[in-house]
């Protein structure tokens, strides 16, 4: 039975998402990590692109961080 409780537990996963609005088109867009400057950001989605890492490489890395 679902508990309203249950939303509060931690949980050893964190997943986001967020509706990202460009003219006409909504675009849902997969949080992979955060960072704290757009270099940072633009480093890892450079090597995301060229095959340097994964997604499963930049999740793990979000987990590890105390964030929400």
């Amino acid at each position: 039975m679902w508990n309203l409780f249950d939303i509060f537990k931690s949980k050893p996963y964190k997943k986001g998402y967020f509706v990202h609005t460009v003219g006409a088109k909504n675009l849902l867009c997969k949080i992979l990590n955060e960072y704290e400057t757009a270099e940072e950001a633009n480093k890892d989605l450079i090597d995301l692109v060229v095959n340097k890492k994964t997604e499963k490489d930049l999740y793990r890395e979000f987990l590890k961080k105390k964030s929400w």
